[in-house]
């Protein structure tokens, strides 16, 4: 009972510190890149994806480490056996899953929409149904609610993220600018060349 206080304790302060070396070295995207095929590809730097996934390797080789002392023991039975060999291999997905996204994951941006294309999935947005687009300053991303009640993140350290603003101010609904004037606002921000350039 005890190693396995320890071992959670050390879990959580894996996590923590992860969390806090990824925010400390997490590298910004370039707030203009050129156009691709005449479309707008935003990516987050990969470095950024990498981080993640070693972050998450952490988790993952102290989950497989309990996981071979519950087989090895046994003491926990074949079900406290089963559930440490799915718990590491969850956090080796997850890490898995974050290497992956660093170089597959991006947005494409045109005149008519937004498409997430994520490792797995794709998912496309026309300028129409975007209900509603919030800023988070603490998380750094921007937070569009579609019509259907659908959600969609786009973080600011994206390579083009000012490009993005740029056509966002063009394209979304007035009534979705207007909603929220801090959003807007940042998308000004962020599209003005002088500041998104950080001259």
């Amino acid at each position: 009972m005890l190693t396995s206080l320890v071992t959670l304790a050390a879990l959580g302060v894996v996590l923590f510190l992860g969390t806090l070396l990824f925010r400390r070295v997490r590298t910004p995207g370039r707030p203009h890149v050129p156009l691709s095929g005449g479309v707008l590809v935003m990516r987050v730097p990969k470095r950024n994806g990498i981080l993640l996934g070693v972050c998450a390797l952490f988790p993952a080789a102290l989950l497989a480490a309990i996981a071979t002392g519950a087989l090895d023991s046994r003491s926990g039975g074949w079900l406290g056996a089963v559930a440490s060999v799915l718990a590491a291999a969850a956090a080796a997905a997850v890490a898995l899953h974050q290497f992956v996204s660093a170089f597959r994951s991006r947005f494409v941006v045109d005149e008519f929409g937004l498409s997430r294309i994520g490792v797995l999935t794709r998912r496309r947005i026309r300028w129409s149904e975007v209900a509603r687009l919030a800023f988070n300053p603490v998380n750094r991303w921007f937070f569009i609610t579609t019509a259907d009640g659908t959600h969609l993140w786009i973080p600011i350290d994206a390579n083009g993220i000012g490009d993005f603003a740029a056509v966002a101010l063009a394209r979304l609904p007035r009534s979705t600018l207007s909603a929220d004037a801090f959003a807007r606002d940042a998308l000004r921000d962020l599209a003005t060349p002088e500041r998104s350039t950080g001259a």
